[in-house]
């Protein structure tokens, strides 16, 4: 397939070029100009649209891929304005939270245990030399 003459030789271009050509895109399609890293100001030839031939299907949306369809949403008839329930009666503020529970202290017959000192770290294992 021969390159397209609108198409940028990415592969020559170096990062800053790359993003320079990007965000003058994005300018075109009204991106917000203060969050650009470059100038934005690649001379880049717009593509006629009544020149383009489109032999692709374009996007399909998942739930439709693999002839999947999207499920029908249940529709169920909205009731008459004069038929709708009575607009719901203020309902009492929340009750407050529990108080916090306090640590338990251990039953009489079983006395607490002390705190266990914390275990020192081993040296790392000696390395392993293959002699023959």
């Amino acid at each position: 397939m021969p390159p397209d003459e609108n198409m940028p030789d990415f592969d020559s271009m170096s990062p800053e070029e790359i993003m320079a050509w990007m965000e003058t895109l994005a300018k075109r399609q009204g991106a917000d100009a203060t969050e650009f890293t470059t100038e934005a100001n690649v001379d880049i030839a717009d593509v006629d649209p009544t020149s383009v031939q489109i032999d692709e299907p374009g996007y399909i949306p998942f739930h439709e891929r693999d002839g999947k369809k999207k499920p029908a949403a249940a529709s169920t008839p909205a009731q008459p304005p004069a038929q709708q329930a009575p607009p719901a009666q203020q309902q009492p503020p929340p009750a407050p939270p529990p108080p916090a529970r306090q640590p338990s202290t251990p039953p009489p017959d079983r006395p607490a245990r002390p705190a266990q000192p914390a275990q020192p770290t081993p040296p790392p294992p000696e390395p392993v030399s293959y002699t023959h």
